[in-house]
């Protein structure tokens, strides 16, 4: 699976305020922290781990070296590792996974963002772009690595009957791909429930409620 559990710890914090929980689990989702970057960390800071750990079984992404979701959901999990911090009141902690999301914050706009297509997109080794429009390109949403235009035009992919905006949002893969199937054929063009919450939970971060919760209703209306 990709990292996010930084993300679920905090988000259990806020329902049970349980400070000890989050003292007696620091050390292993550091040790974890730890593991990612040893194993998977290449030199130009951005992580290579096998497309795989997205679960996104036969999404088209051939070619994949630097996936845009495994990176969006280390900068989610950096983020949150530096808010456990504070909530521990280590600003040690806090400052050093604060500085790992900025810097990845960094690599991830400037080497996955594309503006001709205004998204995200994976890299092979040669960090260049590969050309597919996945569902795996909104996680920087949720990361918060966009700026307010970037975030705008990629939030404009969500209505575009073209891309990602069709009638059940959202399609795993772009509607103008080649690889791009109407009855879905899993990666190809399926709905999920658990990237779905992964985009309407990123929209809330942009303040496009409106949007995320009629999305979420339609959604609704599609599995009913």
């Amino acid at each position: 699976g990709i990292p996010l559990f930084a993300w679920a710890e905090f988000n259990l914090y806020h329902k049970s305020a349980n400070k000890r929980r989050v003292k007696e689990i620091m050390p292993i989702l550091q040790k974890y922290m730890t593991w990612i970057d040893e194993t998977f960390k290449q030199p130009n800071g951005l992580y290579s781990a096998p497309v795989e750990a997205s679960s996104m079984h036969n999404s088209p992404r051939k070619d994949c070296f630097y996936p845009v979701d495994f990176n969006s959901a280390m900068a989610i999990n950096c983020a949150h590792m530096s808010a456990l911090g504070d909530i521990l009141n280590d600003k040690e902690l806090s400052f050093q996974y604060k500085r790992a999301y900025f810097s990845l914050k960094t690599r991830i706009n400037s080497l996955m963002w594309d503006s001709e297509t205004s998204f995200y997109h994976d890299l092979d080794k040669n960090e260049e772009k590969l050309p597919q429009k996945t569902i795996a390109g909104f996680w920087p949403l949720l990361a918060e690595v966009p700026n307010a235009d970037k975030a705008d035009a990629l939030v404009a992919h969500l209505s575009n009957p073209n891309t990602f905006g069709t009638d059940h949002p959202f399609p795993s893969l772009s509607v103008d791909s080649p690889d791009f199937d109407e009855n879905g054929e899993g990666f190809r063009g399926s709905v999920y429930p658990a990237f779905n919450f992964m985009v309407i939970k990123g929209l809330e971060k942009y303040q496009h409620y409106n949007l995320a919760r009629e999305c979420a209703i339609r959604h609704l209306y599609f599995i009913l």
